[in-house]
């Protein structure tokens, strides 16, 4: 999963570095040489048509805070990181409120339905089972249909901000109105068993398509 929204419409000098955030969700082969191998070959050749090349200085893991840890590539030589180990344990203290921010266009679905508001009922269930059918997965298709059922009974969305959001064709230039969520949702109740899922889910993201960079989530605790 690549996440580069940070370098959306950004322009760079020759010489001038930049980064973006790579997860790889394998523990059984050495994917991250593949990665490696692959986006340095991608660097070279310029990502795009017409795009000028760049070079692959360096690999570092990620902390659980998500800045960089130790360096695992420098060019030439790749190690192998630790993976990274998130409880899903809570930590006992009360926790009332939290603010989801969803980063880039997001898209929930829950009981076959694509919704308009990310009832915390659904996005809980897409960050226990990321990447899969939700209504397939979930323990009971009924939990879905509302967030006033199911443990999360508790909890309920007190506000929403949207951003209207658009995607632009490389090869066209149009642009095409997404329905998304892009914004932040507050959610207030008896939270603190589902913040760990919620925090493991701004790793993996949220909804369709995260491999493309969709789905990212950040959560502020209060």
């Amino acid at each position: 999963m690549v996440r580069a929204a940070r370098l959306d419409g950004r322009r760079f000098a020759p010489g001038e570095r930049f980064h973006f955030d790579l997860m790889v969700f394998e523990m059984r082969s050495p994917a991250l040489a593949y990665f490696a191998f692959s986006f340095s070959q991608l660097m070279r050749e310029g990502p795009g048509p017409g795009r000028p090349g760049a070079e692959l200085e360096a690999i570092h893991s990620l902390l659980p805070s998500g800045e960089a840890g130790e360096r695992v590539f420098d060019g030439h030589t790749l190690l192998s990181p630790a993976p990274l180990a998130l409880p899903l344990e809570a930590s006992g203290e009360p926790v009332s409120r939290v603010i989801v921010r969803f980063v880039t266009p997001t898209e929930l679905k829950g009981a076959g339905q694509v919704l308009r508001e990310p009832q915390f009922g659904v996005l809980l269930c897409h960050c226990r089972f990321p990447r899969a059918s939700v209504t397939a997965r979930a323990r009971s298709p009924r939990e879905l249909k509302s967030s006033g059922s199911g443990p999360w009974r508790r909890v309920w969305m007190r506000s929403l901000t949207r951003a209207n959001t658009e995607r632009r064709s490389g090869k066209t230039g149009q642009r095409h109105t997404l329905s998304v969520f892009v914004g932040e949702a507050e959610y207030h109740g008896a939270l603190a068993e589902f913040i760990p899922y919620l925090k493991v889910a701004s790793w993996t993201g949220v909804g369709r398509q995260t491999t493309w960079g969709k789905g990212h989530i950040e959560v502020a605790v209060e």
